[in-house]
């Protein structure tokens, strides 16, 4: 008590002497007897005038304040992750979706550069084999959560950056695409995911047979290669999604390969810098189309961008138009599981020349 009256009848008070009382009094009930608690407790009071405010009133209208700010922010994250231990049931089949991919080389690449992707993947075969000779189906359900729980986590890092980025599985099939990525190329989200009918015809000068690779595909998703011995094994339903090699011409897809076959089982944390051309996603419409009907398909265009929420053509919307192919410089690297094995391949793409 005596502190209390000293500071304030003190030269430091922000009250009057005839006040000492009530003030006092207001100390006492509302803190204890410290001195670094009771100094600023007068201030506050002072500067209201002689009403005087229960001890728990300010901090409990300083606290209410955000709290109601935060009610009205947007929730990022709609969806728990806990679903993904939930729902992944079954493992993830990728002998099926290399089988996809050696189809798919053979269509569209000469013999020359298939057989160089083919040494590529060769030289690591034999890593993917002691990886996972040991491994059980549970151990194969539990590899596929993990896949989807890491790629939980990529889609949030997606969505909050500006730069274009691609996720794929170790197979080439894509997982994730960001809008940016959709933008600077003009594959849609749902194509690359195998959701709708992937109708590209453009394969950038492609040596191998282009007309084979588009008639084979018939409007459909990339086709899956269906064992004659076991044709069962072959799920119809599985959505099949592109894969990496379709978006790249012909030598930067060779160069992928060579470099992935080295970092496959390499260097954890390395990484790869080096040049590409992606290729535009093209139809058959779009390559037939004459000068006079430009303006006509550049409406159609921009109402399917509109459609998509994408912004209209421009800038990076019209590059490639001329060869189909974006020259890009690109980074990426490949992320293992708790096995050790190549888990999915994560790639930022950046435009080398400047938007107009």
């Amino acid at each position: 008590m005596s502190n209390a009256v000293t500071i304030g009848a003190g030269s430091s008070a922000f009250t009057s002497p005839s006040d000492t009382s009530s003030t006092t009094q207001g100390v006492v009930s509302g803190f204890d007897e410290s001195p670094s608690t009771t100094i600023t407790y007068p201030t506050v009071i002072s500067r209201q005038g002689t009403q005087e405010y229960p001890s728990q009133q300010r901090p409990a209208s300083r606290i209410s304040t955000p709290r109601q700010q935060s009610q009205g922010l947007p929730t990022h994250r709609t969806r728990d992750p806990s679903t993904i231990y939930e729902s992944v049931k079954q493992p993830y089949s990728y002998t099926n979706g290399f089988h996809g991919l050696t189809a798919f080389l053979q269509r569209r690449f000469s013999p020359q550069k298939t057989l160089r992707i083919a040494k590529a993947l060769a030289s690591i075969r034999p890593s993917f084999i002691s990886c996972t000779k040991t491994l059980k189906f549970e151990d194969l359900v539990f590899m596929e959560k993990c896949f989807q729980r890491t790629l939980w986590e990529y889609e949030d890092f997606i969505n909050a950056y500006g730069t274009p980025t691609i996720v794929c599985r170790r197979t080439g099939e894509i997982a994730a695409v960001g809008k940016e990525f959709s933008i600077l190329t003009g594959w849609r989200k749902d194509v690359l995911l195998g959701k709708e009918a992937n109708l590209n015809v453009n394969t950038g000068g492609s040596s191998g047979n282009p007309s084979t690779a588009a008639s084979s595909r018939g409007g459909f998703n990339t086709p899956r290669v269906a064992d004659a011995a076991k044709p069962e094994a072959v799920d119809s339903s599985r959505q099949q999604p592109v894969f990496l090699a379709e978006l790249l011409d012909d030598e930067s897809a060779v160069e992928f390969y060579e470099d992935f076959a080295r970092l496959a089982f390499g260097d954890s944390r390395g990484s790869v810098t080096t040049r590409c051309k992606l290729l535009k996603y093209k139809t058959r419409k779009d390559l037939s189309t004459t000068p006079d009907g430009r303006e006509k398909l550049d409406h159609e265009i921009g109402a399917r961008l509109k459609q998509h929420r994408l912004p209209r053509r421009g800038g990076a919307a019209r590059l490639g138009e001329k060869d189909g192919k974006v020259e890009c410089s690109y980074c990426w690297t490949v992320k293992r599981d708790v096995f050790d094995i190549p888990m999915l391949i994560v790639m930022n793409v950046r435009n080398r020349r400047p938007l107009s």
